[in-house]
């Protein structure tokens, strides 16, 4: 299984979405799920995620490894589900989907935490 995570620079919300994930995932031993991210933007490709987004996540152990990459068609070859970071992310996702398959893998990333409202201080 392979999740993307999506949002619009690929350079804050989808890096460290990502970095969570795959910290969680290996702790939980499940290799075989594999994880990338991009954004809908293509401006800051090739980027390293911003300074500030990296440094609070390493201080939380998590790693940063990506490269901004922006989300194309192909994308739908490898991700069976996308993370979409906000729903304008998850618009423009579905919007170069080419089947009714493709648009319902972009998911809102809130939809596995629908009671994360409620604890955030």
């Amino acid at each position: 299984m392979h999740i993307m995570t999506v949002c619009l620079g690929n350079i804050c919300r989808s890096p460290a979405a990502e970095a969570v994930l795959v910290h969680r995932l290996e702790r939980a031993g499940l290799d075989h799920v594999t994880v990338s991210s991009a954004g809908t933007a293509d401006y800051p490709v090739g980027s390293a995620p911003h300074e500030l987004s990296r440094a609070e996540g390493e201080d939380r152990g998590y790693l940063f490894e990506t490269v901004g990459a922006q989300f194309t068609a192909e994308d739908f070859e490898t991700a069976d589900l996308i993370l979409v970071m906000d729903e304008s992310n998850g618009e423009d996702v579905r919007a170069v989907a080419r089947t009714a398959g493709e648009r319902a893998r972009a998911v809102p990333l809130g939809a596995f935490a629908p009671d994360a409202a409620d604890t955030v201080a």
